[in-house]
Formats: structure tokens, C-alpha cells, sequence
């Protein structure tokens, strides 16, 4: 990834940009990106999808695909972080200071 800190939804009809999501304002590239689906919204309209993005600012951010905005973002490793997983409700990153840490998603 290029390191200008943005994360972009492409369709894949017309591979035209949909969203350009704005990081953490710090030049980073983006090391990993995993996706959840969370439910389903209010009215039951859609299912609610979080991607969850890492980088060397040692920050997971948590991001609501539907409207690019960023939910959360949360501190937990010394080092940059350099993988991310998500399945069966849990969050899984690993770092450069050679710690492996689970989230629940509902807490980020």
C-alpha cells in the first residue's frame, strides 16, 4: 500500500473508487485490513459490516464501511501493527513488539 494513509471501497462492477476513508493523519501505510459483519441494522435494511485497519502507528481502527467514517481508534501495541484477523467475533492483531492480542469487537 502506498503510504498515504487512506483506505479506498472499489466496486468491482466498473473498478470505480466508491470511498476514500481517511486514516490516522499520519502518512502510514495501511499494513492490514479485515473485515466483520456485526448484525443487521435498524429496520433490518442491511447487515451492519466493520472493517478493522492497521498500521505503524500501533493503532486498530475500527471503520463503518457503509459510511467511511471512522468509529473507533485504539491504542493496544508498542510497535507498529502489522497483521489483522477477524472471525467468529473476535479481532486478532499482531505486532513488531512481539505481541499477538485478541479484541472484542463490541468493545472497540
Amino acid at each position: 500500500a502506498f503510504p498515504d494513509d487512506t483506505i479506498k471501497i472499489w466496486d468491482v462492477s466498473d473498478f470505480h473508487c466508491e470511498k476514500t476513508m481517511l486514516g490516522g493523519g499520519q502518512n502510514f501505510a495501511v499494513n492490514g485490513l479485515a473485515a466483520m459483519r456485526h448484525g443487521v441494522a435498524a429496520g433490518g435494511s442491511s447487515e451492519i459490516t466493520r472493517l478493522y485497519s492497521v498500521d505503524d502507528s500501533a493503532v486498530l481502527r475500527s471503520w463503518d464501511v457503509e459510511t467511511g467514517t471512522c468509529i473507533s481508534s485504539t491504542p493496544g501495541h508498542e510497535l507498529g501493527i502489522k497483521g489483522v484477523v477477524a472471525r467468529n467475533g473476535e479481532v486478532i492483531t499482531s505486532s513488531l513488539d512481539m505481541t499477538v492480542k485478541l479484541w472484542d469487537p463490541l468493545s472497540l
